[in-house]
Formats: C-alpha cells, structure tokens, sequence
C-alpha cells in the first residue's frame, strides 16, 4: 500500500507522468501540443497552479510548479482525464489508456538548488533523449531557457476541429456551454520560492542557464557532438505506438524529496518532516478505526479533503 502524500500549500513541485509502455501518445506535433497546451492552461488557473516550465516529450512529460492552495490532485485528476480523452480521440485509440496506471511521480523540491537542478534537467530532456543538440529546437519544450526570468504568456486557442491520426476530422469540444473556453491564458512564471531566498528572477535564469549548459554540454561528449544526435523531424515521424527504450524502469525507485547535490542536510531533514508525517498520520487512521478519532496531521489530504477529517493546526 502506499504512503499518504504530504500535500502543504506552496510547495514547489517537480511532476513526471509516463505514457502506457512508454509509447509515443504524447510526441509532440502541432495538434497535441495545442491540445496539451489548452488544456494545461485550463487546469492550471482553475486550482492555482503556479506553471514555471514543461517539456512534453513522446512517451512522458515533466513539469515543474508551484501548489500555491494544495490542489495539485484535483488538477491532475482532472488534467490527465480530459487529456486522455482527447488522445483517444486524435489517436483514434477507442477505449485504449494512455498514460501508464501508477500515479504521477511528484517530488517536493525543497531548497533552491533543487529547484534550479529540477528546471534545467526538464528543460535538457530532449537532449539527454539524444534528439536534438539544442532544447529549445524542441517542440515540446513550452518554455524555453531564455524565457526564465521575464516568464511566458501565450493566448491558446480551443482546438475545435481533430485531424485524427486515420485522416478523419472529428470534434471533441463541446462548444455550446462554457465548459470550454475558446480561448486560455497560458503563464509560465519565474518561481516566488526562490525570491525568498534572495535569488531573483534573472539570478533564477542564470543559475538554470549554466546548469543546463553543463548538461548539454556532458551529452555532447557522451555522444561525440552534434553528429550523434538525433533530428526532430525524424523523431516527429515516428508512430504513436512505437515504445520508448529510454525511462523509468518499473522496479526503480523514485525520489519523494529532491535538495541540491550534495546538500544530504537539506534531503535528511525534509524526509524526516515526511516520515514524522507518515507515523502520524498512521496513528489517526488507527484511530479512526478503532472509533476514537484523532486530528490528522497538517498536510493530509484525502481524509481531511475527501471524507471531511479534523486536522490539527500543527
């Protein structure tokens, strides 16, 4: 069974979720990058979810963020779902899943070097993929490194009409409510975390800038220059259902909490806060159970959001 996760307004929040098999449902061409976009936009300013950048790649994507009120499970139920069916739809999947059926993996970043490293790692994905030599040549990279500091406001456009990957035009979008708005806001925005820290919008951009020169740079060695890459184009071609050889390994752990390297001080102490957690909030479940219940613990969400729990203040 696994743990309750700790969810605490304003926490910073790097996010991956991974297509089913790892196949490529979501390689970004113009119409699922729109559709991802839109419905990005959408989710986002409904919960308050505070976007800094997002790289889409073919089997998954990676998002980094700030949960300004703590909803990031509604925005992710209701994100992947409407996704999902879109997909199903553009695809011409039917009924097939799209995204893998474990949870989104969700790290709670927790000092301003992990912030920075989270940025740049999303941001050089499609390089360390071995695809292109420059991220930015990427289309699924949302917001690209030189938009850090000043942010990025895009208008997206409702995609009404689907060109379907069998030729056929379809409509999803009922646009006869207000469900679907013709046209969202889509901000990426530099991260409040950081200003608390005294690092600015365009330190911010900097620190992140030479990380992920730092990375594109090992890759170029790893693979003996820009002739070792990959093109685009041709990653654009390929088919949906062609399976990924790159990611997650399903017996691999992944991390609950990410600090800086080598800042173990920083990861010791947060996963300690988590474990305090855990061993608090089993006891007010057995509490619950036994018919003597006891406040769960700040930061509990499905007791105290779903079924109404009383949480303690502290």
């Amino acid at each position: 069974m696994s743990k309750a996760q700790r969810v605490v307004p304003g926490q910073v929040i790097f996010a991956s979720r991974m297509t089913l098999h790892r196949r490529f449902m979501l390689r970004p061409d113009p119409q699922t990058v729109q559709l991802f976009k839109y419905l990005l936009a959408l989710y986002a300013a409904k919960y308050g979810i505070k976007l800094h950048v997002c790289c889409v790649m073919s089997s998954h994507y990676h998002l980094v963020f700030t949960d300004v009120f703590g909803n990031r499970a509604e925005f992710f139920r209701d994100f992947h779902a409407a996704l999902t069916r879109c997909l199903q739809v553009y695809r011409a999947l039917g009924r097939s899943y799209v995204f893998d059926k474990r949870q989104t993996n969700q790290v709670d970043v927790v000092t301003p070097a992990g912030i920075i490293e989270a940025v740049a790692y999303a941001l050089a994905n499609p390089t360390e993929a071995g695809i292109t030599p420059r991220p930015d040549e990427w289309p699924g990279n949302l917001c690209g490194a030189r938009e850090l500091a000043s942010g990025k406001v895009e208008q997206v456009r409702r995609p009404d009409v689907f060109r379907r990957d069998d030729g056929r035009r379809v409509r999803y979008f009922d646009v006869t409510g207000d469900a679907w708005p013709e046209q969202v806001t889509l901000r990426f925005e530099p991260i409040p975390a950081l200003d608390d820290e005294g690092i600015d919008a365009f330190d911010y951009e900097q620190l992140v800038n030479e990380e992920l020169d730092g990375l594109v740079q090992r890759k170029h060695t790893e693979l003996g220059g820009e002739r070792g890459f990959g093109r685009v184009a041709r990653a654009l071609r390929k088919s949906v259902r062609h399976t990924s050889k790159q990611g997650l390994p399903f017996h691999e752990l992944v991390p609950l909490v990410k600090a800086g390297r080598g800042q173990t001080e920083a990861r010791d102490a947060a996963l300690e806060v988590l474990r305090d957690f855990w061993d608090r909030h089993a006891e007010a479940v057995a509490a619950m159970k036994a018919g003597t219940p006891i406040p769960f613990p700040p930061g509990t969400y499905r007791w105290a959001r779903v079924f109404g729990f009383a949480v303690a203040k502290t």
